[in-house]
């Protein structure tokens, strides 16, 4: 009885060493896979974060509701959107290694989210975002030169 017992213990303790080995090869596994397109999934997320925010303030100036299957729609897209960068990613390493898939898919997932965050804007605003933007960069510049220019000496 006694050897049956210590014989189990010992194919548990066993069982656990190759679980832990599986487990640490699957993560350093996909720690590898995922490192190159890890910027790009934490920006596109990030875009996903500020047009919510941005929906979800000029859904309350318009006096829309806002509801769970509106802001479930975007846990769905941040999934479809990081599903596509792997899938992208996969392509790059196993297609065409020549053509960047997953700069290509940032840049139009950025574009996507770029235009919903204008709209959100200008609903809130109801000024253009691109035109806001550019205002606000020309008066910050043109004050940086206008403060050179005083330092330097005339010719």
């Amino acid at each position: 009885m006694k050897i049956k017992e210590s014989y189990t213990k010992m194919n548990y303790s066993l069982f656990l060493l190759k679980l832990k080995m599986i487990l640490k090869f699957i993560i350093g596994s996909c720690i590898v896979f995922f490192a190159p397109i890890y910027p790009a999934m934490v920006a596109v997320g990030i875009l996903i974060i500020i047009d919510t925010m941005t929906g979800v303030i000029a859904a309350k100036k318009n006096g829309e509701a806002i509801t769970s299957k509106k802001l479930g729609g975007a846990i769905t897209k941040s999934l479809v959107y990081q599903l596509l960068i792997v899938s992208a990613h996969l392509c790059e390493l196993y297609l065409f290694a020549q053509i960047p898939f997953v700069k290509i898919s940032l840049a139009f997932l950025a574009m996507t989210e770029f235009t919903s965050i204008a709209e959100n804007f200008q609903k809130t605003t109801g000024k253009n975002f691109i035109k806001y933007i550019k205002e606000f960069m020309d008066s910050k510049l043109r004050g940086l030169i206008k403060e050179d220019n005083k330092d330097k000496p005339t010719e």
